[in-house]
């Protein structure tokens, strides 16, 4: 379904589609036990892990944040605590 907004038009299904793979991201960060806020500022999207442990992750949207945290938290992708610190970028 498109909805007409003048010259330009807004693919709602694509709409859909990004609100449900936040919803999907938000899902699997609370099931690797973890709590999440977000914001934009000059730098992104950022994504603050606030549990298990603060991290910060930016990406140039918010999915791309929000996966950047999903990575972190999996353990089978973390070989190492060190290895999981050098994916997140800390302020």
């Amino acid at each position: 379904m498109t909805a007409m907004t003048g010259p330009r038009s807004l693919d709602l299904d694509d709409f859909e589609n990004t609100i449900s793979r936040r919803d999907r991201l938000r899902a699997a960060i609370a099931r690797l036990g973890g709590y999440c806020d977000w914001g934009v500022d000059s730098s992104g999207w950022v994504v603050t892990l606030h549990l298990p442990e603060e991290r910060t992750f930016v990406g140039p949207t918010l999915e791309a944040a929000l996966s950047a945290c999903v990575v972190w938290l999996t353990p089978s992708l973390a070989t190492t605590p060190s290895t999981r610190a050098a994916r997140a970028t800390s302020r």
